[in-house]
């Protein structure tokens, strides 16, 4: 069984896209934005960014291949970036919440995903705000920075590279305090993905609402679970899956 490398569709707002493009919602009017074309080829295949959770509950969003500057920073701000480096242009990214930005101080486990492949990650940290511990050990500060359309904040890029499977970041903050602006994360292919084409193995998170991996096949059917190991049908997906499929949610198309 073969598998695309690029989503379907990614809203409940159902908006089909041909393969090779890449589609996102608003978080202010969950309108679907039109795909940077400028940028197609220009970083490795995404990424598939799957079982993302939140210490916070906030309804962090995958951004597939989207960070550029006029993207928005976060789910619940219409701050934009205004200038992106060359070594994340066009990467994939984590829309995160902004009100998260002193959330539980010290934490090392704040937020999680999983990976499918060896990724780089990057971690932009509000150069106002004193560096948390974790993002101080095993991550590279490097020379490059995100600009925020908030007053042109700096956020230094920090990177670490993660093989496939979990990747846990710690909170915005070392200690209770002034949280300045919070962190973005983008993530960008450094090698491929490790699940074989004729595989259907995934991992199913169990937070539907937190999910940015749904599978659908010609030979799904409704009554299965969304994983690659269990696809919906096409009609049930396009249909919602029952309000299963939320917000920010990406649909990946399996061949058959």
């Amino acid at each position: 069984m073969r598998r695309f490398s690029r989503p379907l569709f990614a809203s409940t707002v159902v908006a089909l896209a041909a393969i090779g493009t890449a589609c996102s919602d608003n978080p202010t009017s969950r309108e679907i934005t039109a795909p940077n074309k400028a940028l197609a080829g220009s970083l490795p295949d995404a990424p598939v960014i799957s079982n993302l959770k939140v210490a916070s509950g906030a309804s962090y969003k995958v951004r597939p291949s989207a960070l550029v500057s006029g993207a928005t920073l976060y789910i619940d701000r219409t701050y934009t970036f205004k200038s992106v480096p060359s070594s994340v242009q066009g990467a994939t990214y984590i829309q995160t919440a902004n009100n998260d930005k002193a959330a539980s101080p010290g934490s090392t486990t704040f937020l999680s995903f999983d990976v499918d492949r060896q990724v780089k990650v990057y971690v932009a940290h509000d150069d106002g705000v004193t560096r948390p511990s974790w993002l101080q050990n095993g991550w590279t500060k490097t020379s490059s920075y995100l600009v925020s359309s908030d007053n042109s904040k700096h956020f230094t890029l920090f990177s670490r590279t993660f093989d496939a499977g979990h990747v846990t970041l710690g909170s915005n903050i070392g200690s209770a305090g002034y949280g300045g602006s919070m962190y973005s994360v983008a993530i960008v292919s450094t090698g491929s993905s490790t699940v074989p084409a004729d595989s259907d193995t995934t991992t199913t998170p169990s937070d539907p609402t937190a999910h940015s991996g749904w599978f659908v096949s010609p030979t799904g059917t409704s009554g299965a679970s969304g994983a690659a190991t269990s696809p919906w049908s096409l009609a049930f997906a396009l249909g919602g899956a029952n309000g299963k499929i939320q917000p920010g949610d990406t649909v990946w198309l399996r061949g058959g």
